[in-house]
């Protein structure tokens, strides 16, 4: 008896003396929302030799979200193959980050408006993990909201006897907190995989 009533009783103590240890192992989840300026709808009624794809990825951010390799994996699932010679892609998907950042409300609503290749403001630089319990944190959060910014471009490969020509689509992916006052590596998980389900999404089957 003298036992089980220890280890409790203990951690009761540290977590009133140190509030910060509670948290961990533990995260939040909070709500996201992904839009996008245009929905691409592909025709994915191929053979199994037409599903295949040249990817271009273009990171303009200092921040490495790993959606690169996520986008690959996602879209593997739905039986295509990626190639490295875009000649042999019957589509061309080309993804750019442009921005990961932390949005004031006015902010917001002009990205919220943008449209691909479209000007966008410069954003705050994301909070990337909460302060240490008992240390200060410099940074303010409060009525910065976190933003994820892509710009999609797919080109579908046409061939008419000896010709060929690309049919192309765009749209712009925001991928926004819908908790403000949050730090970025709180809901980076959460607006990632919104993400991943929206390009994800272009090569499933109509």
């Amino acid at each position: 008896m003298f036992k089980k009533i220890v280890f409790p009783t203990l951690m009761l103590l540290i977590m009133a003396l140190f509030p910060g240890c509670a948290s961990v192992g533990s995260q939040q989840t909070f709500p996201v929302k992904t839009t996008s300026s245009s929905v691409i709808e592909l025709n994915n009624n191929l053979s199994a030799g037409d599903r295949t794809i040249y990817f271009a990825w273009q990171n303009n951010t200092l921040i490495n979200s790993s959606l690169e390799k996520k986008f690959v994996q996602a879209i593997k699932l739905n039986g295509y193959q990626f190639v490295k010679d875009q000649n042999m892609a019957h589509y061309l998907l080309q993804i750019a980050q442009l921005q990961i950042g932390s949005a004031t409300e006015a902010q917001l609503q002009s990205i919220l408006s943008s449209n691909y290749g479209s000007a966008i403001p410069t954003l705050q630089p994301v909070v990337m993990s909460p302060a240490v319990s008992g240390v200060a944190n410099t940074v303010d959060v409060s009525g910065l909201t976190p933003v994820i910014i892509l710009d999609v471009q797919v080109s579908e490969k046409v061939v008419k006897g000896a010709s060929i020509s690309w049919n192309r689509y765009q749209s712009r992916i925001i991928s926004q907190s819908l908790q403000p006052n949050v730090m970025y590596s709180q809901v980076q998980d959460s607006m990632n995989q919104d993400v991943v389900n929206v390009i994800k999404k272009m090569f499933e089957g109509k």
